[in-house]
């Protein structure tokens, strides 16, 4: 019989924390990236006609004050709430800084159900944008960014809704990259419903 023997506290610690930085090093959640930690959209809103926030969005190409006549083009704003959430939710050492997640940038891609996605005929361009914040763990960060372009609504297929009563449906899929303060890579990805059209404002 061979006798081995038995860790001491410490060593049973070291251990621990050697399996925990090991299974951080193989993270497969986030496109094999290496951080401990991930970085989670909690809600994705964006204001409606009247100014209100909704997870669909109402898109009007072309906005008429309905006192004066005058036209303008809007951007379309959108709100996404965001968290860093530790791998290990609950870590020996307790949870570092370095699992707090610098943003870095937003990308936005339009589609469409019926497989017609050509960007500028079917649907409007996609767009990256550079962005900035802290997403800290344990608390929410709050990101306004811009969802549709005001320049879009001056190109197809935005503009020839104009006066039409017709309307496009898309889903604007919502990337939004970031690093965590070890300099690992990180990403989430959501979606919001839009419907662009030449809508009646009262």
């Amino acid at each position: 019989m061979i006798l081995r023997p038995i860790p001491s506290a410490a060593g049973k610690a070291a251990l621990v924390l050697l399996a925990i930085l090991t299974a951080a090093a193989c993270n497969p959640v986030e496109n094999s990236s290496t951080s401990a930690t991930m970085l989670v959209i909690e809600n994705l809103t964006a204001l409606d006609l009247t100014g209100l926030a909704t997870n669909l969005c109402k898109s009007d190409v072309l906005f008429t004050d309905s006192s004066t006549g005058a036209t303008s083009i809007l951007a379309d704003i959108g709100t996404a709430t965001l968290s860093s959430q530790p791998l290990d939710p609950d870590p020996i050492l307790g949870n570092s800084v370095y699992l707090d997640i610098q943003l870095v940038k937003i990308s936005i891609v339009y589609t469409r159900s019926d497989g017609h996605n050509i960007e500028g005929v079917d649907v409007p361009y996609s767009f990256e944008a550079g962005i900035s914040g802290t997403v800290r763990v344990g608390t929410l960060y709050t990101l306004t960014f811009t969802l549709v372009r005001e320049a879009a609504k001056q190109e197809a297929p935005l503009v020839t809704l104009r006066g039409t009563g017709e309307t496009i449906d898309v889903t604007a899929e919502i990337t939004i990259y970031g690093k965590d303060l070890s300099g690992h890579s990180l990403k989430a990805t959501g979606n919001v419903p839009i419907t662009f059209g030449d809508f009646a404002n009262e």
